[in-house]
C-alpha cells in the first residue's frame, strides 16, 4: 500500500559559509529576493551568508535556481561557493479513493481539528513536530511541513492505520 505524493512546493536552504555583501543591488535590508523563471523559483540571498530557495517541487529544481542565481552574484564579482541545499519544508498532496467524513474523523482522531465555518478541511497534527496533514471531504490530502517523500509516505501510512483502527476507510487512491 503506497500513496501517489506529488509535491506542490518545497523550500530549501543552504549556508554560503560566509557573509554577503548586498548594497550592489540597493538593499539596507537583511536580504535580496532574486526571481528565477526556469525553473521558477524565488531565491533569497541574505547578508549572514544564507541562501534559501522556495517553488520548486524538487531539490533538483531548487538546486538549478540557486545555481544561477549565484552565478549572477559571481558576474557582480562576489567569489561564493554553492554547497548542496537541503529540503527544509516540503508541501506534498495526495489522495484517498473515497470520500471522507470529517467530522466522523474529528470525533475519532484524537488531536484532529474541524472548524468547517473557518476552514474547510480537518487539520491532523502528526507526532513530529510541525507536520501537519489537511484532510478534504473530497478525500484530498494535503501534507505540509515535511521533509521529503520518505517522511510523506510515513505522514500517511500512519493516518492510513489510525483512521483503519477506528473503522474509517482511507485506502490510497
Amino acid at each position: 500500500m503506497g500513496f501517489r505524493i506529488r509535491v506542490a512546493d518545497m523550500v530549501c536552504h543552504a549556508s554560503l559559509g560566509r557573509t554577503v555583501p548586498l548594497d550592489a543591488w540597493g538593499s539596507d535590508r537583511a536580504g535580496v529576493i532574486f526571481r528565477v523563471e526556469d525553473p521558477h523559483a524565488a531565491v533569497l540571498v541574505f547578508a549572514a551568508g544564507r541562501i534559501v530557495c522556495a517553488g520548486t517541487r524538487s531539490l533538483e529544481d531548487a538546486q538549478a535556481a540557486a545555481r544561477k542565481v549565484v552565478a549572477q552574484l559571481r558576474k557582480a564579482g562576489l567569489s561564493l561557493p554553492l554547497p548542496p541545499l537541503e529540503i527544509e519544508s516540503m508541501v506534498a498532496v495526495s489522495a484517498v479513493r473515497n470520500r471522507l467524513n470529517l467530522e466522523e474523523i474529528a470525533f475519532a482522531l484524537e488531536g484532529a481539528l474541524y472548524e468547517p465555518e473557518r476552514f474547510p478541511a480537518l487539520r491532523y497534527p502528526l507526532p513530529w513536530p510541525g507536520r501537519t496533514l489537511l484532510l478534504f471531504p473530497s478525500g484530498k490530502i494535503l501534507c505540509a511541513g515535511l521533509q521529503g517523500h520518505q517522511e510523506a509516505q510515513e505522514a500517511l501510512s500512519l493516518l492510513h492505520d489510525r483512521l483503519s483502527s477506528v473503522g474509517i476507510a482511507a485506502d490510497p487512491a
